[in-house]
């Protein structure tokens, strides 16, 4: 990329004096990199960035592939308006700036190109705000929290979410904000639960301890809804300040908030499902005997660390509906794992 010189009186490009000229001179950058549909244009040395920014041919948010980074900052912000994140450096040896201005919707990301991410896995990683441009992607899997997801100009999640309503009725009852239908669709995941585990007691001894595709074995899984029930409910709902279950089954960021879990636990399916069913046996009772009213209280949720940090100030029907929609999901992936080990 270049700095396009201006032009002659007669239309026709001025002649471009050397790098370094006067310091009216035009000068050639040394890097470029793009915002969107502008260019950002970086120059080597302080005394040119200066001068370009002077040009005003540079826009105030960037990403940079750079060589300077004090010309990039001095030719973006100015000596007194940087905020700079240290990059990566990219194939090329160079760095690669990341920008913080205030209000940038870049502030943050760090930029790959020319990348071949193929057969890659992405797991518990955050990309919101992440911006796939001119991308290839073919038989691709894209499972967890996605919402507001743009594909060529049109917003899709809203149609999957329409989609799975449509397939799977319950979650319209795990959503609603009325105890009765709570209830009945508890009552439903049960049953679906139900379901579940005699096709697991069908299957060889051991499958429930099998894992497929690296995911949660159905022990595992059953294991994590124990841990979610005591966080989210007996924490959240009931304000319990006991520790959860020692053989609940967490992500590994979550350890560090429940550090009385013990990772080298390895109980029975038959002791999982004993735990399980007085967890479910107490929400039913309590679905049963709350009202509209108490379900939109704020949750009375205890000070002092635990699992979720994030819940203060949520309403009791929040997290209610994490707690069943955690058992709406789960029950799916074992669904799918237990089919994909012959089950």
């Amino acid at each position: 990329m270049h700095i396009s010189p201006p032009k002659a009186a007669d239309g026709a490009p001025a002649a471009r004096p050397p790098s370094g000229g006067g310091p009216s001179g035009l000068l050639s950058p040394v890097g470029s990199a793009h915002d969107f549909d502008r260019t950002v244009l970086v120059a080597e040395r302080k005394s040119d960035a200066a001068t370009l920014r002077r040009q005003r041919r540079v826009p105030v948010r960037a990403v940079l592939l750079c060589r300077s980074t004090d010309a990039a900052l001095i030719a973006l912000f100015g000596a007194d308006r940087v905020a700079l994140q240290p990059g990566r450096e990219d194939v090329d040896r160079r760095r690669g700036v990341r920008m913080s201005p205030p209000g940038s919707i870049l502030a943050r990301m760090t930029r790959f190109d020319g990348q071949d991410w193929s057969d890659s896995e992405f797991r518990e990683c955050d990309l919101t705000r992440a911006r796939l441009i001119g991308v290839v992607m073919q038989d691709a899997v894209i499972d967890g929290l996605v919402t507001n997801l743009m594909v060529n100009g049109v917003e899709v999640s809203s149609y999957v979410e329409a989609e799975l309503d449509r397939r799977h009725p319950v979650r319209l009852l795990i959503r609603s904000a009325d105890p009765a239908g709570l209830l009945r669709g508890l009552r439903e995941l049960q049953a679906a639960w139900a379901a579940t585990l005699e096709r697991l007691r069908r299957m060889p001894r051991g499958s429930e301890h099998r894992r497929a595709g690296g995911e949660w074995s159905a022990a595992e899984t059953l294991r994590h809804l124990v841990f979610v029930h005591d966080c989210w409910f007996g924490r959240c709902c009931l304000g319990s300040t006991g520790p959860p279950t020692a053989f609940g089954v967490v992500p590994g960021y979550v350890l560090e908030h429940e550090p009385g879990l013990d990772r080298a636990a390895t109980p029975s399916l038959g002791q999982v499902l004993a735990v399980r069913d007085r967890q479910l046996a107490e929400l039913d009772r309590w679905l049963s005997a709350v009202t509209a009213d108490e379900l939109l209280m704020p949750a009375p949720v205890p000070e002092g660390p635990g699992w979720p940090p994030y819940a203060r100030g949520k309403s009791v029907l929040e997290c209610v509906h994490a707690v069943l929609n955690e058992e709406w999901a789960h029950h799916g992936f074992c669904e799918r794992d237990i089919a994909l080990l012959g089950g």
